[in-house]
């Protein structure tokens, strides 16, 4: 196999998703078009010309890896360019997933909304921000620009689809590779290794930068701000579900149980558990502006000198960005990718370093700084985030503590297929899950954003039942599937049928979840969520072909 290269943001050592697709023989194509074509057929159309330099290049190498969930994947690859200026053009290309209109799944994670509002980003907003910021500023340093916060986009396309909203052409968003560039050299932040105290705060200080500018050209140009709104949409709505929120807190809870020196606080971690979500965390509109959405060790990428001079930090993945309480991503970052104790040790200091960079930034772009308050006022609303973020965080920690492998105490958390098919299958380390969660809670008691000595609502943290899920689920599903609602007056038979095939599948997966709960050991989750899904389409197909009389046989 050829040098390997590692993927955009992912240590390949580990995870192993970047897969050669050559098999060894690096791949010697015209221009970019021709190799996407190769992997991807006809439906991949882009103009290299237009996009890097008017020049056709060479794809030296080429990588994909893709998900279980349809998702097409995306490339890594490396651009020659040709004589006489011989330079290699590291390239990373997203490609939008392929989704039907019927698959619910897929239309409940909104993947192509995500990608669209990626593209609208890095093509136009990103842009205008920074045009603001030069414009506001006698003198902008190239290195304290907003569009610097990000990797360079090259160009896009966006997604087509056809009548029957099936994606006929994928769409494309060429980025910059800043992991397998070697004149860049940045690193992806791993969630296995501990970040310096200078690296944290590097990171708070690009944050800081990120959130002031949209916020001081919202101030100043409101009715141009509101045009972005329609692209900043909260897409984190999946938290919210209340049958996922009962589900997804006692499965954490029972983590928690286990933590010796959290055992006293359960109930207390339970409420603000569940309480987080009834905060609106918007409810300060000083303070709601542009947030990335999901800043933690997945989505930054550092880059510093050996001799730890010239630190510098850039963000990832924006399809999470919304217009939200911009210390919300302070919040999560601070939750999910702070080292240990690091949170309550170097609390104020991380605090100051952020507050004091934001009001430096708006100063520089004369904007009204006494509007956002003193330290203390800053330091309250940050608090209030904190706990606001709280349940999200804690679930996003099953993925930092994620690795590939097998072992007796780590529980499957997803896969991802090479471009063999053979499956990759992530894992949580049940021991390092523990040890994140007691030293989050222990360090938020600490510093008193959390109270050991809470009263405990007992409206919030409710009794729970395994038994009585499973049966309600299941109880759902065999009415859905054994007696089909009345056809609609106006809808076709196919119609119909369709939507009976999806919804019996949506309670299958329902189902698979539920009894994942009680058995997590047993068996990898998508093995048991495919199982459900394969039964219930066969089921929902047989009973559809049948007549009246033979589907009551049926029962």
């Amino acid at each position: 196999m050829a040098e390997h290269v590692a993927c955009y943001g992912t240590d390949c050592s580990i995870c192993r998703c970047c897969i050669n697709l050559h098999r060894g023989k690096p791949a010697l194509f015209e221009d970019l078009d021709l190799v996407l074509q190769y992997h991807f057929g006809d439906s991949v159309k882009l103009a290299v010309s237009e996009l890097l330099y008017n020049d056709k290049c060479q794809v030296v190498r080429s990588y994909l890896f893709r998900s279980i969930l349809n998702v097409s994947g995306s490339m890594v690859i490396e651009v020659k360019k040709p004589e006489p200026k011989d330079i290699v053009l590291y390239v990373f290309v997203k490609l939008s997933p392929r989704v039907y209109s019927t698959n619910k799944l897929m239309a409940k994670m909104q993947l192509i909304q995500k990608f669209q509002k990626e593209q609208y980003l890095y093509t136009k907003m990103i842009t205008e921000f920074t045009e603001y910021q030069i414009q506001s500023t006698e003198d902008c340093p190239k290195d304290k620009r907003f569009v610097n916060l990000f990797p360079i986009c090259y160009g896009t396309r966006e997604p087509y689809a056809n009548e029957d909203a099936q994606i006929k052409y994928c769409g494309l968003t060429i980025l910059e590779n800043l992991v397998t560039s070697p004149t860049n050299s940045y690193i992806r932040v791993k969630p296995t290794v501990d970040l310096t105290l200078e690296e944290e705060i590097t990171i708070i200080k690009k944050m800081a930068l990120m959130h002031a500018v949209p916020l001081a050209l919202k101030a100043k140009e409101t009715t141009k701000f509101k045009t972005y709104l329609p692209f900043l949409t909260d897409m984190h709505l999946i938290y919210k579900k209340e049958d996922r929120i009962h589900r997804k807190t006692k499965i954490l809870m029972e983590y928690i149980a286990k933590i010796p020196s959290l055992r006293p606080y359960v109930e207390i971690i339970k409420a603000n558990l569940r309480e987080s979500l009834k905060i609106e965390i918007n409810s300060n509109d000083k303070w709601v502006g542009f947030a990335h959405g999901e800043l933690s060790a997945f989505n930054i990428c550092i880059k510093q000198s050996k001799k730890m001079e010239n630190i510098d930090a850039k963000f990832l993945d924006l399809q999470h960005a919304a217009y939200r309480h911009v210390l919300s991503d302070v919040a999560f970052f601070f939750l999910t990718t702070l080292t240990e104790n690091h949170l309550k040790n170097h609390y104020n200091k991380l605090t100051q370093a952020y507050y004091d960079t934001f009001q430096e930034i708006i100063r520089s772009l004369d904007g009204d700084e006494d509007s956002f308050g003193s330290y203390e006022t800053f330091e309250t609303e940050l608090r209030f985030c904190i706990r606001a973020e709280l349940f999200r965080a804690v679930m996003h920690l099953k993925y930092l503590c994620a690795h590939e492998g097998r072992d007796e105490n780590i529980q499957s958390l997803s896969s991802w297929y090479d471009i063999d098919d053979a499956i990759i299958i992530w894992h949580m380390s049940e021991a390092r899950l523990l040890r994140k969660l007691e030293f989050i809670f222990q360090n938020l008691f600490d510093l008193n954003i959390l109270s050991r000595n809470q009263p405990i609502d007992k409206s919030i943290v409710e009794s729970d039942s395994e038994e009585e899920d499973v049966k309600l689920v299941f109880d759902q599903f065999l009415s859905t599937i054994m007696e089909p609602e009345p056809e609609p007056i106006k809808a076709s038979q196919q119609q119909q049928e369709e939507e009976m095939i999806q919804t019996a599948t949506d309670l299958a997966l329902k189902l698979a979840e539920a009894v994942m709960d009680k058995t997590p050991q047993q068996e990898p989750h998508e093995v048991i969520t495919q199982t459900a899904s394969d039964l219930a389409l066969k089921l929902a197909q047989a009973i559809i072909k049948q007549t009246p009389q033979q589907q009551d046989e049926m029962k």
